[in-house]
């Protein structure tokens, strides 16, 4: 789990945790700028695809259409764009 919520959240462990076979870790800390100097590695060593993976570009204006492509079950990674002003 990632992120400090602004509010208590409740959880049903045994519906939604225990029979599910749910597992939790929490991230806190620098982990995720491990994560960003991993992934900063395999873009330079030519060893993760970007193409392969981002399979639609929309501007953020257009943000409704692409919850609906994500929605479809039918893209891998969606880019949004800001636009220029």
């Amino acid at each position: 789990m990632l992120g400090i919520p602004n509010r208590i959240i409740e959880v049903d462990f045994a519906s939604d945790i225990v029979f599910k076979g749910v597992s939790i870790y929490g991230v806190v800390g620098r982990r995720i700028y491990q994560t960003w100097n991993q992934v900063k590695e395999l873009l330079d060593k030519n060893l993760l695809h970007l193409e392969k993976i981002i399979t639609h570009t929309f501007p953020l204006s257009e943000i409704n259409r692409a919850a609906e492509v994500m929605g479809s079950g039918n893209c891998g990674k969606i880019l949004l764009l800001p636009e220029e002003v």
